[in-house]
């Protein structure tokens, strides 16, 4: 459980991708999405607590996960909530 807390577009083109900071009390690892950024932007609020999944990667001494699975956190669902 942690909280997304920046995003970021990176290039342009077939190249552009969406990255976002995810924080939580062990460090900061990046969720990258190549598809579908304007809803990702739309949908997803930062500083909002999030449980995300997805498989790991190891990418530039950087910790990340491509189109990562996010599941909001509400009071009383500290597992989360699809999304």
């Amino acid at each position: 459980k942690g909280t997304i807390t920046g995003f970021q577009t990176i290039g342009a083109g077939f190249k552009k991708r969406l990255v976002g900071a995810f924080k939580d009390d062990t460090g900061t690892i990046e969720l990258v999405w190549f598809q579908r950024i304007n809803w990702v932007l739309d949908k997803i609020k930062l500083n909002t607590p999030y449980v995300v999944f997805g498989k790991p990667n190891l990418f530039g001494n950087k910790i990340s996960i491509a189109h990562p699975e996010i599941e909001a956190v509400t009071i009383g669902n500290e597992r989360g909530g699809y999304l």
